[in-house]
């Protein structure tokens, strides 16, 4: 009974066929995977960081009280002050966020130097200068939902969303990574006011 037996080899074959292409696939990819792994060298990093391991996550908030500031465009070195808040703190490595609280203030990072800071109040005195040598519409009170005594005070408006009014700053081995030239300035536009900055770390102790 020939027929019979070359009807099942024949059917083996188609089988064996259908599979071949997943079975060359699985035997020849499976020894290139091991190889890749085995020989070749680790990337490095093009940089380098501390980290802690602890498990001791600190969270820590304190606000900071300016009273009085200076008048007009001021500018106030808080860098110490912030240093304090993360030693109190505890944090070692994390983050230390300063926030102004005010819509007429700011914080920013830059260099602290009398000469600068007259050349940055000169700037911004031209580029948004306030009344009454410009007119803004926020300063129409009688137009507004707001007391009278409201102050005329949009040019300070303008220039607290131009800084920006928080900053974040690394923190590592329990200290603020700065540069050497940098200090976490507050910038107020619309002073003499009393005026408080949020100051927060979070991270390992």
């Amino acid at each position: 009974y020939p027929y019979p037996v070359l009807t099942v080899l024949l059917l083996v074959l188609l089988v064996l066929r259908a599979m071949a292409p997943a079975l060359v696939s699985r035997v020849g990819t499976a020894p290139r995977r091991c190889l890749r792994h085995s020989t070749r060298a680790p990337r490095r990093a093009s940089f380098s960081c501390s980290c802690s391991s602890s498990d001791s996550y600190r969270s820590h908030y304190e606000q900071l009280a300016l009273d009085g500031t200076g008048k007009g465009v001021a500018i106030d070195d808080i860098t110490a002050r912030v240093r304090a808040v993360l030693k109190r703190s505890g944090v070692k490595e994390g983050v230390c966020t300063v926030c102004s609280r005010h819509t007429t203030t700011a914080v920013t990072i830059n260099e602290f130097e009398s000469r600068l800071m007259d050349d940055v109040r000169l700037f911004f005195n031209r580029t948004v200068p306030p009344v009454p040598m410009q007119h803004y519409l926020h300063n129409d009170i009688h137009l507004r939902d707001c007391p009278q005594d409201e102050p005329e005070n949009a040019h300070s408006h303008i220039i607290a969303m131009l800084l920006g009014q928080s900053e974040s700053v690394p923190v590592t081995e329990g200290e603020l990574v700065l540069g050497q030239w940098q200090s976490i300035l507050f910038v107020e536009l619309d002073g003499p006011r009393d005026r408080t900055i949020a100051v927060q770390c979070m991270g390992n102790a």
